[in-house]
């Protein structure tokens, strides 16, 4: 399973794909955004089992041209986002309290986050 982003690196495996054939029964993923993939895997999980499925994820190789870490979603456990917390949204501006308590990530937001 190749799990591949950016035109250039796609083009770059296309050239290759019989030799990566002939040694690996291969599956390619072109990923456009790792976000779009994690959306699609919130709102209709079904579908997103079908782009890549969980058990799958101990075979992906990914292949990018910038941070590895971009492609993490498709290399991490099924069950990454239950244990990952960030804040992933834009927030409003404000004094820094404010924006952690609106982001949930002020000590009784975490509280909730880590301990359920």
């Amino acid at each position: 399973m190749l799990a591949i982003s950016g035109g250039q690196v796609m083009a770059n495996t296309l050239e290759i794909l019989t030799e990566i054939e002939e040694r690996f029964d291969v599956k390619i993923v072109a990923v456009t955004s790792p976000q779009l993939y994690e959306e699609l895997r919130r709102d209709n999980p079904a579908k997103a089992q079908e782009v890549l499925a969980d058990d799958e994820r101990q075979y992906v190789v990914t292949l990018h041209n910038g941070w590895p870490g971009f492609l993490y979603p498709f290399l991490l456990p099924a069950d990454f986002q239950s244990r990952v917390f960030g804040m992933d949204r834009f927030s409003r501006s404000g004094k820094p309290g404010e924006i952690y308590r609106a982001a949930e990530f002020d000590a009784a937001g975490l509280r909730k986050k880590i301990l359920g």
